[in-house]
């Protein structure tokens, strides 16, 4: 299983769970939370409840916004149903519990940067991939805004700052428009301070961007080491993920 950032969104409320999702441009990240049946690891309790807790592994922490929720609920759907009822499923159960909108279509089937084009779970919703080229990631986090996926949601009106970002990026349509639309996204929502904002001067940084507590920035390939050596030294911890392609 894998995990997703998302850069830029924008809500899609229906009078349906399985069409109603999101609209935006992320990142899937690999490797995702490892889950068994077992007493040695910590219960992590998904949106979609099958009887029982899974112990899972994950790379990064719970509730920041690497779409962790998402990608522990597939994983339990997975577990019992077949692959497209598991992903609707999946998604019904993040947009009811309000801790997902699109993490779980762009997990499923996505990779690279991925556009969630249409809204919603299998069938209404559509994404789309494209290639990521050779750059350096680092994965860190720092102090959001907001506690939870279901504050955010509540709290956040991002229809203007989205409008925006989506122009910007489908001015290329690209990764260097990404990185622009993503950056710009970040800061007009207060994701990313202007002291956040700075550490993408770091030498060797192509470009960054927030989603929450979530901290994503790339490099140049031959600077992702030392990138991410500095951050180290200001007190980041640097996950160990790197881009699924």
């Amino acid at each position: 299983m894998r995990l997703h950032v998302s850069a830029f969104w924008k809500p899609v409320y229906t009078n349906s769970p399985i069409s109603t999702g999101s609209l935006g441009v992320g990142i899937v990240l690999s490797p995702g939370p490892i889950c068994r049946e077992g007493r040695t690891w910590p219960i992590v309790e998904p949106a979609l409840k099958l009887g029982g807790g899974l112990e899972c592994r994950l790379p990064v922490p719970v509730g920041k916004g690497f779409a962790t929720s998402a990608s522990i609920t597939l994983c339990t759907a997975l577990r019992k149903y077949q692959f497209w009822e598991g992903v609707a499923r999946a998604h019904v159960a993040e947009v009811i519990s309000k801790t997902g909108l699109g993490d779980v279509m762009a997990i499923a089937l996505g990779r690279g940067l991925v556009v969630r084009i249409k809204p919603g779970g299998p069938g209404w919703g559509k994404v789309i991939s494209l290639k990521i080229p050779n750059v350096g990631l680092v994965a860190t986090s720092i102090n959001g805004s907001f506690k939870d996926t279901p504050s955010m949601l509540m709290k956040l009106d991002v229809e203007k700052e989205f409008k925006i970002a989506w122009r910007i990026f489908m001015e290329g349509k690209n990764f260097t428009s990404f990185l622009k639309a993503a950056r710009r996204f970040s800061v007009d929502v207060g994701f990313m301070s202007e002291d956040t904002e700075k550490l993408l001067e770091i030498e060797g940084v192509l470009g960054g961007y927030v989603k929450k507590s979530a901290f994503i920035i790339f490099t140049k390939p031959e600077y992702e080491f030392r990138v991410k050596r500095e951050l180290r030294k200001r007190g980041f911890e640097i996950y160990k993920v790197h881009i699924f392609q």
